[in-house]
């Protein structure tokens, strides 16, 4: 379903950070000098149980997160990744929901959110998302 990012897309730089994103493999937060990691920390690696388990959850409703809007692009389909590198504040592993979203024309990056500390939800937007009722 989502062929176009199998492979690792690494954008998303947000001041200091930039972001590396393989589907259903891992999520990595980076801080590059030259060209070289000298920093990272997983935010999660890919958890098909959870993933599996937090859609079972989820009735047609409340696949629209806004209940009230209608329009695609509301709407997200949630992979989980777990077991990301310990949190200092928490003593527990980071993870990260990503969502992904109906957009044209490309798939990108389009946002990554701190929800909680060491939690987090990365946005990716694709086209490939349009197509599904």
């Amino acid at each position: 379903m989502f062929s176009i990012l199998i492979l690792c897309s690494q954008e998303g730089q947000e001041g200091w950070w930039s972001y590396e994103f393989c589907y259903k493999k891992k999520l990595r937060q980076i801080h590059l000098e030259d060209d070289k990691v000298v920093q990272e920390f997983v935010l999660g690696v890919y958890d098909d149980e959870a993933t599996a388990a937090y859609n079972q959850n989820l009735s047609d409703i409340s696949t629209l997160k806004d209940p009230r809007s209608k329009d695609a692009s509301q709407r997200y389909h949630a992979h989980q990744y777990t077991h990301g590198t310990k949190c200092d504040l928490t003593n527990q592993p980071r993870e990260t929901e990503v969502r992904y979203v109906c957009s044209e024309p490309r798939a990108m990056i389009s946002s990554i959110t701190e929800l909680s500390t060491c939690k987090y939800a990365l946005t990716v937007q694709g086209p490939m998302l349009c197509k599904h009722p």
